[in-house]
């Protein structure tokens, strides 16, 4: 589609890497787990044993503690089953997921009302700060990189 019609504007501003571009948070910390859990997608190279072709990473920002689901695709469906997880993982140790934070695609933007339904709220980031995590001073895509599993060659 991108010969026809040129790439969107959105997806532009967020390839970019100008430093400029991030500022810092203006909203406090967490002040307990699962207050606000920051999530990005990878598309997986390969498919996993379990047919997953999706991994969502998940950064709690109270304690950097990172999780990791996989997904068979990005299916609002697929998505929420994994959120569902996570909230269940969280609550079995006495935690409740308040709030998460993930880039602003369409399909992390559908998941508000099931969320909402849930009692947990949902924001995103705009297309130029792509899921930072700054009051941590650590990006989704960071973890990403530093993890052998999520990159082509392993």
């Amino acid at each position: 589609m991108t010969r026809f019609y040129g790439s969107c504007l959105a997806c532009t501003i967020g390839k970019l890497s100008n430093q400029d571009l991030h500022v810092s948070s203006d909203s406090p910390p967490s002040t307990r787990i699962g207050q606000k859990i920051f999530f990005d997608l990878q598309l997986l190279t390969t498919p996993s044993l379990g047919g997953h072709n999706q991994a969502l990473i998940f950064v709690d920002d109270r304690t950097g503690f990172l999780s990791v689901l996989g997904s068979k695709s990005k299916d609002h469906h697929d998505m929420m089953d994994c959120l569902e997880q996570l909230i269940a993982s969280y609550n079995a140790r006495g935690h409740l997921v308040t709030s998460y934070c993930s880039d602003s695609e369409a399909i992390c933007q559908s998941l508000a009302t099931p969320l909402g339904l849930l009692n947990a709220l949902i924001t995103h980031t705009t297309p130029d700060k792509h899921c930072h995590n700054p009051p941590k001073g650590m990006s989704l895509q960071s973890v990403i990189d530093s993890r052998p599993e999520f990159n082509e060659g392993s």
